[in-house]
């Protein structure tokens, strides 16, 4: 993640905690209810694709070229 992602995935951690600390007062508003919970999947997928980007990959090329020798 560059600088600009990163503030903006620590903000969206901020409204997260706000949301979910605050939790008993907003569920009897089903619209911000709705809202709340599909800000929230989408908070844990950009945690998932952070995840699986700063993976290191470089092991994956060594595994390619062995597997292409083996083929061969």
């Amino acid at each position: 993640m560059n600088y600009k992602s990163l503030n903006k995935y620590n903000m969206y951690l901020a409204v997260k905690s706000v949301c979910e600390r605050n939790a008993a007062i907003w569920q009897d508003l089903p619209a911000f209810a709705s809202i709340c919970s599909d800000f929230l999947a989408c908070v844990e997928t950009i945690k998932t694709l952070n995840q699986t980007q700063a993976q290191i990959t470089t092991g994956i090329a060594a595994n390619k070229k062995r597997l292409r020798r083996e083929l061969c």
